[in-house]
């Protein structure tokens, strides 16, 4: 019987979440793994591109806008993450093989409620990337709160690419055999 995983990822800006995703999705894919993600804030980026609000440069001001945007559509029961999780369970079932889905989450409420509404048999991992010289961004709620949660497992970013390679690699490899 396949694996299905989710794994929330988290960590303050520009410390290294978008790499180390790419970093352990490409080895557990060469695992025979399935990978896919998605940011809780994406559907917020879309629409603040259609009003001609470009996702670049982020600035402090933008992601305050996103997270007042995306915190607007959660009071309403949850809107944006119950849609997002629709999809993220309709694409773990898709697929055959082991499958993990990374998620890029900010806020430990919305982590929460992620695990509280897993479907059963699905795996569950929390990661936080921590870069000892990404700024601490607080000026907004989202990133805010990024270590008020428990995390399963802290990836140091505080070397070489190749130092977080290998860290990567062992852990993927963790995850193939069922001990991360």
């Amino acid at each position: 019987m396949s694996r299905k995983m989710i794994a929330v990822v988290n960590g303050y800006p520009l410390a290294g979440k978008d790499t180390v995703v790419e970093m352990l999705s490409r080895h557990l894919f060469n695992l025979g793994w399935y990978t896919d993600s998605i940011s809780s804030v994406e559907a917020v980026k879309e629409i603040t591109r259609h009003t001609g609000i470009p996702d670049e440069p982020k600035t402090p001001e933008k992601r305050a806008l996103w997270a007042e945007i995306k915190a607007a559509y959660e009071k309403y029961d949850r809107y944006l993450t119950r849609g997002m999780m629709r999809h993220v369970h309709s694409v773990l079932e898709s697929h055959p093989q082991n499958s993990i889905f990374f998620i890029h989450v900010r806020e430990p409420e919305s982590i929460q409620f992620i695990y509280d509404i897993l479907e059963p048999g699905i795996e569950w991992l929390t990661i936080f990337v921590d870069r000892p010289d990404a700024e601490r961004v607080t000026s907004n709620a989202a990133d805010m709160g990024v270590e008020n949660y428990v995390y399963l497992v802290r990836i140091e970013n505080a070397g070489s690419l190749e130092n977080l390679q290998g860290a990567c690699d062992q852990f993927a490899n963790l995850i193939h055999e069922g001990n991360p």
